[in-house]
């Protein structure tokens, strides 16, 4: 398909996909896109404004797309375009996963996931939520602490969670098989 749209004259770019994207979920939907940065689990400071995701250029233009709000969270933060934007404008969760995270509201609003090119090993954080939503026995919470700059840009220390596996007693993630199934 790329190799015909080129021939057509068509440049394909970052905003090109966003913007078929955001035309394919029309004005009645909704899309939201991993900003994912795992830094702030490395004492980094985070940055509302300016940190960017480290999911891939698809993702950073959907951070700096003028109608994109980010969900607060340092670590599981998501650029929301579209309809139902606004229900994730005030999203500052305290665990990546939980029950008041942007997974929370994908799952109540019966939303669908598209993945582009990845196996679910690195793709499906859902099945994170799922876990903490039924508190596995694998995984347990832990925190981070870090300077936080938010949108006003005023600084602070602040303290958030994520339901993380229990590396020490020899738990992997392994999730390919699961997807398989699906």
């Amino acid at each position: 398909m790329k190799k015909k749209l080129i021939k057509q004259g068509v440049k394909i770019s970052p905003d090109t996909i966003l913007d078929s994207f955001l035309e394919a979920v029309g004005s009645s939907g909704t899309l939201l896109l991993p900003l994912f940065n795992f830094d702030f689990t490395k004492g980094i400071p985070f940055d509302y404004k300016n940190t960017p995701s480290q999911m891939g250029i698809l993702t950073e233009v959907a951070r700096k797309h003028p109608n994109a709000i980010r969900t607060g969270h340092p670590i599981y933060s998501f650029a929301v375009i579209g309809n139902q934007s606004e229900k994730f404008r005030e999203i500052n969760n305290f665990s990546g996963y939980g029950e008041d995270s942007p997974f929370a509201i994908l799952r109540e609003m019966n939303g669908k996931i598209a993945v582009l090119d990845l196996p679910d090993q690195n793709s499906m954080t859902f099945y994170h939520h799922i876990e903490e939503m039924n508190c596995v026995s694998y995984r347990y919470h832990k925190t981070f602490t870090g300077e936080y700059t938010d949108l006003n840009g005023c600084k602070e220390l602040r303290m958030y969670g994520l339901f993380v596996r229990n590396i020490e007693a020899g738990v992997i993630t392994h999730v390919n098989p699961a997807g398989e199934l699906m």
